[in-house]
Parts: structure tokens; C-alpha cells; sequence
């Protein structure tokens, strides 16, 4: 009971503060996310750390910071060129970093750093982009897009536990069903609709259904992504910032996933309106 009650008053805190913040405007979410962020990448190099790898703190940081802070709302339009420019240097001093300062594993050392920053701060960067880029979608299609991976998560969890029998990938995640993922899929796509419905009825519902769908898989995917990361680590949780639920990649897991493909999905969306 007491674990159950530190889970739903964790929840809401997160859901209190993600809505506030894209609801208060760009910077309060872009600085939410960056928060996020910068804890979400202390988690990877945690996670790596017990798998036997190693990630110098001051290249991930640096690395995972000047590509969200450039991708982000917060670079209010920079050039391309700023994006590039930075990405490069910040990529070059880790580079020579690990040449002088690493022995043999130099190339893993620096392969992991990259795929940190590309795992956690980049999806964030574009989700704090979209209510900008997006008009048609705005507040409301961000907004959307957490309650899409919510509504997965919460009904997965309730259709598997209700109805699960068949496994949806036993040597990632045994608790995981079939059942459960389906129920998600269904439950999100119609918290899609009704959201559709209240909040953005002038937006195309074929394509607001579809985005719903494809956030949904994604969200289940990510969620086995990070559940493999963990198993290979040998940890229950990537951390325990968070009451009842662990670590911001615990919580964000669906979220870092499925941000990307919905990114592209809605830039596609654009291009051949």
C-alpha cells in the first residue's frame, strides 16, 4: 500500500509539472526538459558504468547539453550552421579527449557518450520543438503526445495484469504480455480520439489517429528498449530519484522513444500537406 501510494503521488507530481510546463510556454518546457535531460543522461552513465563500460562525466554532459540546448526551443531559431558548428567541436574534444586521455577502449568510450546524448537529450531537444514547428498541432498536439504514452503505459499495465497469458518478450521483460501491449495500443488510440475530439477538432483525425498509433507502438518499444538496458546492467531500476517508479529514464522511457519517430511523423505531415 504504502509503495502504491508513493507510485500515484509521483505520478501526479510528474503530470502536474509536464502539464504546467507546456501549458506556462516554450522556455518553462524547454527548461523542464533540459532537467530531464541532464538527470536522464546521469542515469546512462550509471547503467554503463555496470555493464563494465565507462563515460567521462564532463564529455556526456557536454555532449548531451550542447545538443539539446541547440536543437531546443532555447536556441530561438539559430542558424543550421550554429548547430553543426557546435556539434562538431563538442564531438572533436571527445574525440582527442579519448585518443590521449583513454587506453584501448578509447572508440567504445566515445560511441557510448554519443549514444547518450542521441538517447536522452535529443528526443527531448525535438519534443520542446514541436508545439513551435507544429501550428496546426501547438500546445495541445505536446500535450496529446504525453497523454498518448501515458494512457499506453497505464492501460498496458491494467489489461496485462487483468488478461495477460502470452509473453511479449520473456527474455527482456517477463512481465510483459501481448494482451497487455494491445490494450495499451487500443486505450491510447481512443484517449487519442478524445482528445481529438475536445481539443483539436479542426486537425485531421485519419492523420491525429495515425500519429496516435504510431506514438503508442513506439512507446512500447521504448519501454523494452530501456528494460533491456537495465537486464544488461543487472538493475531493477535506472535509478531512484523518483518514488515508486525509479529513474527519469524509468518514467521516460516510452517518452524517449517515440518522440523521434513522432517528430518525423509530423514533419512528413508538413511536407506533404
Amino acid at each position: 500500500m504504502k509503495e502504491l501510494l508513493q507510485r500515484t503521488l509521483t505520478g501526479l507530481l510528474l503530470v502536474a509539472l509536464t502539464v504546467s510546463a507546456v501549458y506556462a510556454g516554450a522556455y518553462y518546457t524547454a527548461l523542464l526538459f533540459w532537467v530531464v535531460s541532464n538527470l536522464g543522461l546521469l542515469e546512462w552513465r550509471k547503467l554503463v558504468e555496470k555493464t563494465g563500460g565507462r563515460i567521462p562525466l564532463w564529455c556526456l554532459l557536454a555532449w548531451g547539453n550542447i545538443l539539446y540546448l541547440s536543437v531546443s526551443a532555447v536556441s530561438g531559431g539559430l542558424a543550421f550552421c550554429w548547430l553543426l558548428t557546435a556539434c562538431v567541436l563538442c564531438l572533436s574534444a571527445m574525440t582527442v579527449y579519448t585518443v590521449f586521455h583513454s587506453d584501448k577502449d578509447g572508440a567504445q568510450v566515445l560511441a557510448l557518450t554519443v549514444a547518450g546524448g542521441l538517447y536522452v537529450a535529443l528526443p527531448l531537444a525535438l519534443l520542446s520543438l514541436m508545439p513551435g514547428l507544429f501550428v496546426p498541432v501547438g500546445v495541445h498536439g505536446l500535450m496529446g503526445f504525453f497523454l498518448l504514452v501515458w494512457a499506453g503505459d497505464i492501460f498496458a499495465y491494467i489489461v496485462g495484469s487483468l488478461f495477460g497469458k502470452h509473453k511479449l518478450c520473456p527474455s527482456i521483460s517477463p512481465s510483459k504480455t501481448w494482451e497487455g501491449a494491445m490494450g495499451g495500443l487500443v486505450f491510447s488510440v481512443a484517449v487519442g480520439f478524445l482528445w481529438w475530439r475536445w481539443m483539436m477538432p479542426d486537425y485531421s483525425l485519419p492523420v491525429w489517429l495515425g500519429f496516435s498509433a504510431v506514438v503508442a507502438v513506439c512507446s512500447i518499444v521504448g519501454d523494452l528498449v530501456e528494460s533491456k538496458l537495465k537486464r544488461s546492467a543487472g538493475v531493477k531500476d535506472s535509478g531512484a530519484l523518483l518514488p515508486g517508479h525509479g529513474g527519469m529514464l524509468d518514467r521516460f522511457d516510452g517518452v524517449l522513444f517515440a518522440a523521434p519517430v513522432a517528430f518525423a511523423f509530423e514533419m512528413l505531415v508538413l511536407y506533404f500537406a
